[in-house]
């Protein structure tokens, strides 16, 4: 079941519900999803995207970042956050 769950979040806006879910991204290097998921939505309205589109956006971000997420340290790595600029 949990497997089911892994990027899945519910939007509601007080009036507006929806379902928004991602690819899985198998990683145990997942140190500051939650972190960088606030950041990137706090980013994208200050950049005055709408809320749902500030939201939507930023899921795609952590899910990219997963994929380049780091194997550093002991323990769980972080995610990789400067992957933009490792696209070419």
């Amino acid at each position: 079941m949990k497997d089911k769950l892994q990027g899945v979040d519910v939007w509601f806006d007080g009036k507006h519900w929806e379902i928004l879910t991602t690819e899985i991204v198998k990683t145990q290097h997942t140190h500051g999803t939650g972190c960088t998921l606030s950041a990137a939505i706090a980013a994208n309205l200050a950049l005055k995207k709408e809320p749902l589109l500030a939201v939507k956006q930023a899921k795609n971000y952590v899910t990219n970042a997963l994929k380049y997420s780091l194997d550093i340290g002991k323990g769980t790595g972080p995610v990789g956050h400067f992957f933009p600029l490792l696209k070419s």
